[in-house]
């Protein structure tokens, strides 16, 4: 068994399963972990900006890792709404 990837999707061939005709799609599950992992990059930086501006007594870089916190809380609430509904 193997498997061909063809603009995107995966088609298995050579001894295998006999297909649906539906091919895996990866764009999506791609652009998913994409998100994830951008919301998880803006969850740290935040946490560093936030221990930063503690650190040095400076409110404004304090506040921006505090905001980035935020972002990263509200992508990961939108998200897992958007799987409840799928």
């Amino acid at each position: 068994m193997g498997f061909q990837v063809v603009a995107g999707e995966v088609h298995r061939f050579e001894g295998s399963a006999p297909s649906r005709g539906n091919p895996i799609h990866f764009e999506g599950l791609v652009m998913a972990v994409e998100k994830k992992a951008s919301a998880k990059v803006d969850d740290w930086v935040g946490k560093a900006k936030a221990g930063l501006g503690k650190l040095t007594g400076d409110k404004g870089v304090e506040n921006e890792g505090k905001l980035g916190q935020a972002k990263s809380g509200v992508t990961d609430a939108a998200r897992t709404v958007k799987d409840m509904f799928k």
